[in-house]
């Protein structure tokens, strides 16, 4: 998918959805020069992110990640990119003023890893993502559950969540 703009989708349902705008499954795709932005997720379970790729190998280049808001009545995993299970390389991108608002707590407003996660993350700005709730964990990005990040030359700034802003 390249040079494209992925703007003001709206996912909402009573379970789980996956993705307000992509989503991929052992999925190994490219995403290069699109902007994605003001894309929404509402539910009454868990949600996860505008960009959602789980297993596989995802190549995420240039990229805006921007604006974009899930709102869930359990656990809000991210507002802008989530990957769980990936080798995932994401370069050159800017994932900005994302949120993430969960009403049992929120994680990950720009980006949330999981799982065995190995992502390889360079020269991306991470900035203005806020995690509303008062359990909310790192609003720039969080890693958590086995989670092994390379994260080389980015910015991180002026994100916001109660625990680890950045």
């Amino acid at each position: 998918i390249e040079h494209c703009r992925i703007i003001d989708n709206h996912a909402s349902n009573a379970g789980n959805p996956l993705g307000g705008a992509v989503v991929g499954n052992g999925s190994n795709a490219v995403l290069r020069d699109c902007q994605i932005l003001a894309n929404a997720i509402d539910t009454s379970l868990d949600g996860y992110g505008a960009v959602f790729f789980w297993e596989g190998a995802p190549t995420i280049t240039r990229c805006t990640i921007a604006g974009n808001v899930t709102h869930a009545t359990n656990i809000a995993y991210a507002g802008g990119l989530y990957l769980y299970n990936t080798t995932a390389e994401v370069s050159a991108c800017r994932i900005l003023a994302n949120t993430s608002n969960g009403w049992s707590y929120s994680q990950g407003a720009g980006l949330s890893l999981s799982g065995a996660t190995t992502p390889r993350i360079r020269s991306c700005v991470i900035s203005g993502n806020v995690a509303t709730t008062q359990s909310s964990f790192g609003a720039g990005i969080r890693c958590v559950s086995g989670t092994t990040a390379e994260i080389l030359h980015c910015t991180l700034a002026h994100n916001f969540g109660h625990y680890g802003s950045e």
